[in-house]
């Protein structure tokens, strides 16, 4: 519940709607908790135990809170078969962010007690798959992820005024990168070859070249060294809010997403939310995330030794659509953003559409009144 992923967001955002809904909820804080049970904002936070994927933890904590169902927000594909059979009423609320489906992913599903997904492919790969599933999108706190004054926000975040702000928002934990930071450079080196008053906003956990993609060795080879701009990662990591996240996705002008690939991507809809118009790739979950701006061309895949594909961006269409979304009308982009961004992805709206009938069907059919079937699908 400390950290800043999109699994610990969204747990955030639908476990304290549960509890404002009227129901018993825990939450197992294995990444970050470590200790103690404790009280957080009326939450009841169980920590980790000794398994640092927390399966040993729900099958503990869910015993001793008495459980009748256990959600995880995780991969599954990592997680041990044997210690899932144990799990009472396992629903995973999973990604799924490759296609074929991961054969590790298809072997647990069936241990499943019901299935959510929160992207439309997956839901779809899913049924393709031979697995029923509830689509049941992630979603932001568009009260709060708004519009905010770019000048005011660059001054705060000491980002040069005048330049057109290409920026991304993701962690940088592999290489080659799932996030796309080698094409995002190779792209931005091109684009400032033609617009030298642009500049590159790189938010990430990791810049160290031994955890990751060495961002600001590649970035010094390609010259962009003066262009290419980031926070300490201490401040990164630790020092900004849901309210900061905001003021820094308002300083761009485009945020560029062009995962591999992606099980939802929640910055997508978050800076969209802010009014700033995106560049994914076309693949997985992320085209169906864009109301205001592009995707671009699949490059080169690679096998994943899961059994599955990665597809990289193309560098040439990345850079196409750079320039396409700079030469676009901004302020159509930014309301067609905010718009799409409130209509679809509002957290609010989310659990009170999606996840509260999906909640009541769940009840009934756990606690025996009636037992309707909770009946999978788009409802």
């Amino acid at each position: 519940m400390t950290v800043s992923s999109g699994y610990a967001t969204q747990s955030r955002n639908i476990l304290y709607r549960m509890l404002a809904a009227g129901y018993p909820t825990a939450h197992i804080g294995f990444s970050d908790i470590e200790g103690g049970i404790f009280e957080l904002d009326g939450l009841t936070v169980y920590p980790r135990l000794r398994d640092p994927l927390g399966e040993d933890a729900c099958i503990a904590h869910a015993r001793d809170w008495g459980a009748d169902v256990t959600f995880t927000c995780q991969d599954i594909w990592i997680l041990d078969p044997g210690r899932l059979k144990k799990f009472r009423r396992w629903i995973p609320y999973l990604p799924i962010d490759s296609d074929p489906l991961m054969p590790e992913t298809a072997e647990r599903l069936p241990l499943a007690y019901d299935v959510v997904t929160y992207s439309r492919f997956g839901h779809r790969l899913l049924r393709a798959s031979g697995f029923s599933s509830s689509y049941i999108p992630m979603g932001v706190d568009t009260k709060t992820f708004v519009p905010m004054d770019r000048r005011e926000a660059r001054r705060h975040f000491q980002i040069p005024q005048g330049v057109y702000v290409f920026g991304m928002v993701a962690a940088n934990l592999d290489n080659p990168s799932r996030k796309g930071f080698q094409e995002v450079l190779e792209a931005f080196q091109l684009f400032h070859r033609e617009h030298p008053k642009s500049a590159l906003f790189l938010h990430t956990n990791a810049r160290d070249s031994r955890q990751g993609f060495p961002i600001g060795e590649y970035a010094t080879a390609l010259g962009l060294s003066e262009v290419v701009y980031g926070l300490p990662e201490y401040t990164a990591t630790f020092k900004l809010g849901v309210a900061d996240m905001a003021r820094l996705y308002s300083t761009f002008d485009c945020l560029l997403a062009p995962s591999a690939r992606e099980g939802f991507c929640l910055p997508i809809v978050e800076a969209q939310a802010c009014g700033i118009p995106v560049i994914v790739n076309n693949t997985t979950s992320m085209p169906e995330l864009v109301g205001a701006g592009a995707a671009c061309d699949t490059g080169w895949k690679w096998w994943i030794n899961r059994g599955t594909y990665a597809r990289q961006p193309d560098v040439r269409s990345l850079l196409d659509k750079m320039e396409e979304i700079y030469r676009g009308d901004r302020e159509a982009l930014a309301a067609s953003a905010r718009r799409f961004a409130v209509a679809n992805y509002d957290m609010d709206r989310i659990f009170e559409t999606k996840w509260k009938p999906y909640l009541a069907r769940l009840e009934r059919r756990v606690v025996g009144r009636k037992r309707e079937p909770l009946q999978p699908g788009n409802s």
